[in-house]
């Protein structure tokens, strides 16, 4: 069973692509051809990337985590460095392979196949190179270890092939299920690069790197701290958004953009370039330093009764952590939405003044409700949001927005 559980995941892995491929053809009438291009594209980006990353990127990390750099903020520097790495690398030779090769193809069903091609290739090397690990693992169970390997060796090669072969089946066939989360990001992110390319637009390349940055460094990180379940179960999450983000996000533009003055739009642009930076700002903010503060005090001696045990774990209690980081990730979009109702002179400024020490005590009777009763984390989260509601009123006031004026 053991075996057969880890063959069956390399066979997935290659399998998965070269499954896709023959049905897209048949559905959407395009060509092997696209497949192709996309594999090329795909090597020919790591043929810099992975260079990039040995001798820029690696030294400079080290040297950067010989510094003395907390642990926490080395784990999120080295996640959203090789996430905009890969992001970077991989997105541009997309983009230039769309505007130098690929110039008469320009219909999305092109170009879900073309990222096909791009994702599928990357899942059958990944695929073989299971395959290759399996056959060895199996040549060498049960063998005697010690005539094939030297003694500083030895003991890695045990404990690999007990950590290998001691995977429960759920573990062993995570990395089809990786995969198959993975062609679909890519075939999202094929999409968002032809977009880039047919709407001669920057903004749909920039958000096709910075979504194949999130998926990489927030995968990295989740993996770092909750373990693979949670992290492949997250990038089937952003796989299933950016599939379906272009397809709403277009009708939504259809809709919606015909009605707007050339001001609205700029406005929308950049209340969505600001927003996608709280969001950054809040989840890295609440995750690495309200939070670690939050549990300390809920696993404190102060906190728990003596005969009474752990009532928070940090590494099981997985939700309460998302739901305080979703709490915290949608508090800090409220200043985007006083912005906007300035814009529209719906809220004036000296409005938002008059009703600033309010405010600020609305402030902080939110963030005792959200966080555990604890000092330190209340403050944490409020002062941010004070700082950012006060932030909000000087850009209007620099702008000139919320005169209350109709």
């Amino acid at each position: 069973m053991d075996s057969f559980v880890r063959l069956l995941n390399a066979l997935l892995m290659i399998a998965i692509p070269l499954i896709l491929a023959p049905w897209f053809i048949r559905r959407m009438r395009v060509s092997w051809r696209l497949f192709a291009i996309g594999a090329v594209t795909f090597i020919a980006s790591q043929v810099l990337h992975i260079p990039f990353n040995l001798w820029i990127l690696n030294p400079l990390l080290d040297r950067l985590s010989s510094s003395g750099l907390q642990a926490n903020m080395m784990i999120a520097l080295t996640a959203i460095s090789a996430g905009l790495s890969a992001g970077v690398f991989e997105e541009s030779a997309r983009y230039l392979v769309y505007r130098l090769w690929l110039r008469n193809e320009r219909s999305w069903e092109q170009a879900l196949m073309f990222g096909l091609g791009h994702g599928g290739i990357e899942a059958i090397l990944l695929g073989l190179l299971a395959l290759i690990a399996f056959f060895q693992a199996v040549a060498l169970r049960g063998a005697d270890l010690s005539s094939m390997v030297t003694a500083e060796q030895l003991p890695l090669v045990s404990a690999g092939l007990q950590e290998y072969w001691s995977a429960p089946w759920t573990m062993a066939m995570l990395g089809a299920v990786e995969r198959a989360s993975a062609v679909c990001l890519h075939l999202g992110l094929a999409v968002f690069v032809w977009r880039a390319v047919a709407r001669r637009s920057v903004g749909w390349l920039a958000l096709a790197v910075g979504w194949h940055a999130l998926a990489n460094a927030a995968t990295l990180i989740i993996f770092q701290q909750w373990g693979a379940y949670i992290a492949e179960g997250f990038i089937a999450i952003l796989a299933g958004i950016v599939f379906s983000l272009p397809v709403h996000v277009f009708n939504l533009i259809k809709f919606v953009l015909p009605g707007l003055t050339a001001r609205e739009k700029k406005i929308i642009l950049t209340s969505l370039i600001v927003s996608f930076c709280l969001i950054v700002f809040s989840f890295y903010y609440g995750y690495f330093n309200v939070i670690p503060i939050s549990i300390g005090f809920l696993s404190s001696s102060g906190f728990i009764p003596e005969d009474v045990g752990l009532l928070l774990n940090y590494g099981k209690n997985i939700f309460v952590i998302f739901q305080f980081l979703m709490i915290t990730v949608i508090l800090f979009q409220l200043p985007i939405i006083l912005e906007i109702l300035m814009i529209m002179n719906v809220l004036s400024r000296r409005a938002l003044l008059k009703a600033s020490r309010f405010i600020v005590v609305g402030i902080f009777i939110l963030s005792a409700i959200v966080t555990p009763p604890d000092f330190v984390s209340q403050v944490s989260l409020a002062l941010p949001l004070v700082g950012l509601f006060f932030l909000t009123i000087l850009v209007a006031k620099i702008f000139n927005f919320g005169r209350g004026q109709p």
